[in-house]
């Protein structure tokens, strides 16, 4: 079978390299790519439309006499068309009750870019800044993901390159002294907020990849278990669970052999995209590991 071929030859390119971090960034082939002189023009250009809304989302905020303010406006650079930028404001209570964040989203036709400042009267101080590819879609949004009781900021976006499924989310968690903690990437997340828990499917090809179960700790988040299919019965489609991202050999790791999946997983967002395989593939799989 050509999809059986297919994956002999995937895993065992698999085997012999070893695996990054599934909540990294991959890198991009590009082919026939533009000249330096050229990216650093686009680039300039690019940074000086975003410096001209920046500066004109101020002058709003100064004329501002509200607690709270929320704007759209376009603004455009030499009149070309290929040189505007649309900008939302946010101004308020966005996090907490107890003190304002000034949000600012600014999209060209090439990316966006994302701002978030503390807010004391007339006075911001810059908590975050972020760029993406408009190529990737990115979506953000506010709410309390580990149920602190502080709204946090999620970036939803998805890779503009690579080989299975992909969704990414970018996590910024509200702290008590008004910043964010350190950016936290998940990859095909399902949030279970009120279990305080997050399920989802790793980076793979089905066969191949993991399901996952993370449990917050406060701002961090701890590993609760790894689903994986069993690659050594190839009688019927059965599963390992461990503390480990991946099937191994090693003796040394406790698993836990399950018929089928619990019914906790059966609502995750990419749970058919993990079970799109079948026991010819496990066979094939099973095979390059044992060799």
């Amino acid at each position: 079978m050509i999809r059986t071929a297919y994956l002999l030859i995937f895993v065992a390119c698999c085997i012999s390299c070893k695996q990054k971090k599934q909540t990294k960034h991959f890198k991009i082939k590009v082919i026939n790519s533009p000249s330096k002189a050229r990216i650093d023009s686009t680039n300039k250009k690019q940074d000086s439309l975003f410096h001209t809304a920046l500066n004109h989302v101020f002058t709003l905020i100064k004329a501002n006499s509200k607690n709270t303010f929320n704007k759209s406006f376009s603004t455009t650079q030499d009149n070309h068309l290929d040189h505007n930028v649309k900008v939302e404001i946010k101004l308020g209570y966005l996090f907490s009750q107890r003190y304002k964040n000034l949000l600012i989203k600014s999209a060209s036709n090439l990316e966006t870019r994302i701002y978030i400042y503390s807010s004391d009267g007339t006075d911001f101080n810059q908590l975050m800044t972020k760029k993406y590819s408009n190529y990737s879609f990115p979506i953000f949004s506010i709410k309390d993901i580990n149920a602190d009781g502080l709204k946090d900021f999620l970036v939803n976006w998805y890779p503009e390159s690579g080989c299975c499924r992909r969704n990414i989310y970018d996590l910024y968690l509200s702290k008590a002294n008004k910043t964010f903690s350190k950016e936290i990437t998940l990859v095909n997340p399902t949030f279970y907020s009120k279990e305080k828990v997050i399920r989802g499917v790793t980076y793979d090809h089905p066969g191949l990849a993991s399901l996952y179960k993370f449990k917050w700790n406060k701002l961090n988040l701890d590993t609760v278990e790894y689903i994986y299919p069993n690659l050594k019965d190839t009688l019927q489609l059965s599963f390992i669970k461990s503390s480990q991202e991946r099937y191994s050999s090693s003796k040394s790791r406790k698993l836990v052999q399950l018929k089928s999946l619990t019914k906790e997983y059966h609502a995750v967002s990419e749970i058919d995209y993990f079970k799109s395989y079948d026991l010819e593939d496990i066979k094939a799989i099973s095979k390059n590991y044992n060799n």
